[in-house]
């Protein structure tokens, strides 16, 4: 039901880049079909460049995606990570990843990461895979603004 689900981005934000991490938002939503209430787990999801063509997944950070309301997620549901330092794990991939964000004027942000939900007693293993189309110039100023 959850990895189904379009996972609508409203904003990311990469600020504050260092040599070694990164300040990272986001903002979204899920929707979780009516009368469904989901209990999931934390997660940390793994950033990474969909255009990698290396074994796997590289990524290029971690992050925890935590919920504003609690992780009972019902109905349209706010997904929200705010203003978390990361750190780069591969510089390499990181800097492709800037490259496009920067000079493309779409760039796609990948993440994977797997978590528990519960679905009343049901229990279930959870795999997020999202690739999300984003618009390569929304971020160019923040980079350029925390330079």
């Amino acid at each position: 039901m959850v990895n189904k689900s379009p996972l609508p981005i409203y904003s990311a934000t990469i600020v504050k880049p260092a040599l070694d991490s990164i300040e990272y938002s986001l903002k979204g939503s899920l929707n979780i079909p009516k009368p469904f209430k989901v209990h999931m787990d934390p997660i940390t999801l793994s950033l990474f460049d969909p255009e990698n063509k290396t074994a796997g997944i590289v990524p290029y950070a971690k992050v925890g995606l935590y919920y504003p309301d609690g992780a009972d997620l019902q109905g349209n549901a706010s997904v929200d990570i705010t203003a978390q330092r990361a750190a780069i794990l591969d510089k390499e991939v990181f800097h492709k990843f800037l490259e496009k964000a920067v000079y493309s004027e779409t760039f796609e942000l990948a993440a994977y990461g797997e978590t528990t939900a519960y679905l009343g007693k049901l229990k279930a293993k959870l795999k997020v895979d999202k690739r999300v189309e984003l618009n390569g110039n929304d971020i160019i100023t923040c980079i350029i603004e925390h330079c």
